[in-house]
């Protein structure tokens, strides 16, 4: 496997991993429910990482073009302020931008 099939492979596996850590919560009930948030806290880190590097390569970006690496390698950024945590951009991303960017990534 190459280093560009390996982040690909990688990027699934930990948005997939995050959506099924939230799956059958509301929202209010995952934010409380410790282990669950911590688990796609996680996989968020794990997964702005893959994305900042998979910026180094316009392969990627151009057959992947569905999917705003972007916007994933900003995560963190995007989500966690200080000590303080975004709650209305962490859902965003676990109901809207995680689905759509797994979506994107099927692409063979």
């Amino acid at each position: 496997m190459t280093e560009q099939e390996e982040l690909i492979f990688g990027l699934k596996r930990w948005i997939y991993k995050a959506l099924n850590y939230f799956n059958g919560f509301s929202f209010e009930d995952f934010i409380n429910d410790e282990l669950h948030f911590d688990a796609v806290s996680y996989c968020i880190e794990v997964i702005s990482e893959i994305s900042n590097k998979i910026l180094k390569f316009n392969e990627i970006i151009t057959k992947y073009k569905d999917v705003d690496f972007i916007l994933l390698s900003k995560i963190k950024e995007n989500i966690y302020h200080e000590d303080n945590i975004n709650l209305s951009m962490y859902n965003d991303y676990l109901i809207k931008y995680f689905p759509l960017a797994l979506k994107g990534l099927m692409v063979e």
